[in-house]
């Protein structure tokens, strides 16, 4: 046993902590993994409607085969939506969790390791890339013995094995609904059941659903939660209906938090969480929402559930409070790129690095909100100091549209000294990236604004840059 337990915690994974316990559900989880280890099968999909519990049943049924040492070369949990989710970011995450480096990605070392190691890759929320032709083509041609689990709330009819998760038996939706309830300290009788079971049935049997009526059970009786459940009409869930019926139970200071909590792109850890909601007591207010499972929390991140935060954008906004809230954020993250900036020539410069890889979502969100409200002051100011964290962290294509956005600020600002300065930033990046013909033209660019700025200390620096370029491109005439 020693040496099974010292194998399973060997094995490389990134699997999330499952909020609550899993109900039942066992004959799915023995078809999912029964599928998943039959060597002809090379995808398992699981389908259903959003709130029916695909993602808590493929969390289950890889903790499962991670406590069985299946798949020993690493299993890797995916978040297709998260605010990164092109092929290249899916496979830094590959590379980050079976401990293949992070940056710069190599696919075809990725391609290497699923051939010789078996990993299961579970890729949640798959419908959200859908129409990625180059993941969908890397999916297709997943390398054995390695496998891929995708749950989808559409059919995406990839070639594998397909499971439809339905609603939960009756028997199932009632011991969860019981369950649930039990966290929010309400005790249901045995011969309760039946009108248990009755709001079960009017909210479909869905497990979100379920967990959420459960907890209004702590303010009102389960026969008025039926009549109101009834009333509002959710025969057929609706997501939004349910969660402003748990919005309207949370305490005000609850309700701000949640609010708040959906300016964060990639969740927020305690200070920015602090610095920008400012909710008093807000620790109180997140276990309100843990309660509600409107949120989730991982290495001390904390956010909502992609799912509700479109929801909680749209209360934020019915509230006043968007714009005010978007900018503190905005404003928090530029501070924060600044001070990761300044690591990065110490001996501290992996909380630079850091930075940039857990927040990336937060800042370029921050720039963005600067640039559409026109501050073209903070717009440059973002952009010399992502410049230089992108840079360090490897994400290319993220620096360039920042440079990008800071060069035309600086163009609209009228300032020609920011405006060379960023274009030559910006030439060195195409120059690195080998985009030398593109590099040549921001060159001179920078070096006809330098002029203009009377600047001759970099009109020399860009000179030097332009022969480099020149001599690479052959055109040394």
């Amino acid at each position: 046993m020693d040496n099974l337990a010292s194998e399973q915690k060997q094995i490389p994974h990134n699997l999330p902590v499952s909020p609550q316990p899993f109900v039942d559900r066992e004959k799915e989880i023995r078809e999912v993994t029964q599928a998943l280890l039959d060597p002809y099968i090379p995808l398992v999909t699981v389908t259903g409607i959003g709130g029916i519990g695909k993602t808590a049943l493929a969390q289950e049924v890889a903790h499962r085969l991670l406590e069985q040492g299946q798949f020993a070369g690493g299993i890797c949990w995916l978040d297709c939506w998260g605010s990164d989710n092109t092929l290249d970011a899916i496979l830094r995450t590959i590379q980050t969790t079976l401990g293949l480096g992070g940056t710069p990605v190599v696919r075809e070392e990725v391609r290497r390791y699923l051939r010789t190691n078996p990993c299961l890759l579970v890729l949640d929320g798959y419908d959200a890339v859908a129409q990625d032709m180059e993941l969908l083509a890397f999916l297709e041609r997943m390398p054995e013995p390695s496998k891929a689990l995708l749950t989808s709330r559409q059919d995406i009819r990839l070639h594998g094995w397909t499971l439809a998760l339905d609603s939960l038996t009756k028997q199932d939706a009632v011991r969860l609904f019981v369950e649930a309830a039990e966290r929010h300290e309400v005790e249901v009788p045995s011969e309760q059941n039946p009108l248990v079971a009755e709001i079960c049935r009017l909210v479909d049997g869905v497990p979100m659903a379920i967990q959420l009526a459960a907890a209004q059970a702590a303010s009102m009786s389960l026969d008025t939660l039926r009549q109101r459940i009834a009333q509002v009409g959710l025969k057929v869930p609706s997501l939004e209906a349910t969660l402003r019926q748990s919005y309207s139970r949370l305490s005000e200071r609850a309700k701000a938090l949640f609010r708040r909590l959906a300016v964060f792109i990639d969740g927020a850890d305690d200070k920015a969480v602090e610095n920008v909601c400012q909710v008093e007591g807000w620790r109180e207010a997140w276990s309100e929402l843990v309660r509600f499972a409107l949120v989730r929390e991982q290495n001390r991140c904390y956010s909502l559930r992609a799912a509700i935060q479109p929801f909680a954008l749209k209360l934020l906004e019915e509230a006043g409070e968007r714009e005010k809230y978007e900018e503190r954020a905005a404003e928090y993250f530029l501070a924060l790129a600044q001070f990761g900036e300044s690591k990065l020539d110490t001996d501290e410069a992996d909380i630079g690095i850091a930075i940039a890889r857990n927040k990336r979502g937060n800042m370029l969100a921050g720039q963005e909100w600067y640039w559409v409200h026109e501050r073209w002051e903070e717009v440059i100011a973002y952009g010399y100091a992502l410049d230089r964290l992108l840079d360090v962290a490897g994400f290319w294509e993220d620096r360039l549209k920042v440079l990008q956005r800071a060069v035309e600020a600086s163009k609209r600002k009228g300032d020609a000294g920011e405006q060379a300065r960023l274009l030559h930033n910006l030439a060195i990046l195409h120059h690195e990236l080998g985009d030398y013909a593109v590099a040549l033209g921001y060159y001179q660019e920078s070096l006809a604004a330098f002029r203009e700025a009377d600047d001759r200390f970099n009109q020399a620096s860009a000179l030097n840059n332009l022969g480099s370029t020149y001599h690479v491109l052959g055109q040394m005439e």
